[in-house]
């Protein structure tokens, strides 16, 4: 149905199986909580919203899935779907989404383009020892700094280890092969020359075989 010209709280459910309603000119206060559930992917398995006129929104968002849906990467839903004549006007408070069995939710553009959708989950760049989201030198003084190092077992590691540079939770040599490997894979500089690769890995383990001759 269509609400319009009103103010709306308190709990907002728009049906039993999922469906469409429409707003105009409506005011939500902050007390307000939308009960959205989604069966699937087609825009007849969701719930949805119609946003025509001023809206000044508010209140929370409460997603969750029914008929046993499960979600999957690339998955989008046009919850919100704004008139031409439409304008928004504040906010959700809080938006809660169900927890995914892969992915993660993006509901960044909710407000613009009225979607939520499951993205990726962001993987550990290869070579990248120090967790700065590039592979150069300093990487390599990461491995030999923390040589010999073991970190707890993943997940609890999770490729983040100071000189794990291939995330497996060990600081040995076969990190420094990564790192060559992966050497340049950065967003904001140019990759080095094959030479400079091979002169900083050698760096690197003259540099450990000091470190080990000193320790013994």
């Amino acid at each position: 149905g269509t609400v319009m010209g009103v103010t709306l709280g308190g709990a907002i459910d728009i049906g039993g199986t999922p469906g469409t309603l429409s707003l105009a000119d409506v005011v939500v206060n902050s007390d307000a909580v939308f009960k959205i559930e989604i069966a699937g992917t087609a825009p007849t398995d969701y719930d949805r919203l119609l946003l025509a006129g001023d809206l000044t929104l508010a209140g929370d968002l409460e997603v969750e899935f029914i008929d046993s849906f499960i979600p999957q990467v690339g998955d989008t839903f046009n919850l919100l779907n704004l008139a031409p004549d439409g304008v928004i006007q504040g906010s959700f408070d809080d938006i809660v989404l169900p927890e995914l069995l892969t992915g993660l939710w993006d509901a960044s553009s909710l407000l613009t383009n009225g979607h939520i959708l499951v993205v990726p989950e962001p993987t550990a760049l290869l070579g990248d020892t120090n967790n700065d989201e590039q592979v150069t030198g300093g990487d390599l003084i990461a491995v030999q700094q923390n040589f010999g190092t073991i970190y707890p077992s993943d997940p609890n590691c999770d490729g983040l280890g100071l000189g794990d540079a291939n995330d497996d939770c060990l600081v040995t040599g076969a990190d420094l092969i990564a790192v060559q490997q992966n050497f340049g894979n950065i967003a904001t500089a140019a990759v080095p020359e094959p030479t400079s690769v091979c002169l900083l890995t050698l760096a690197g383990l003259g540099a450990m075989a000091c470190r080990r001759r000193v320790a013994i």
